[in-house]
């Protein structure tokens, strides 16, 4: 299991309540969802997903190092 952490998915595209904010944007058409950001380290990550429900979501996710994974996102109250 990867490390959980907490986002707010602003209506201007933003990702707000991580560390280097500017770099972090998102944006959704109909059910598809996709985040892209930078670490620390200036490699980049996409991560593509779908809307299971109103308030969860699964994709697969890619980084610049060649890395791939599954992740999900739950709404938070």
């Amino acid at each position: 299991s990867g490390a959980a952490f907490t986002l707010q998915l602003r209506p201007d595209g933003a990702i707000g309540g991580v560390p280097f904010g500017d770099s972090w944007t998102w944006k959704q058409d109909g059910d598809s969802v996709e985040l892209h950001y930078a670490n620390r380290l200036g490699r980049t990550v996409a991560r593509r997903g779908t809307l299971v429900t109103a308030d969860s979501i699964a994709g697969t996710a890619t980084s610049s190092a060649g890395g791939r994974w599954t992740w999900t996102a739950e709404r938070l109250p």
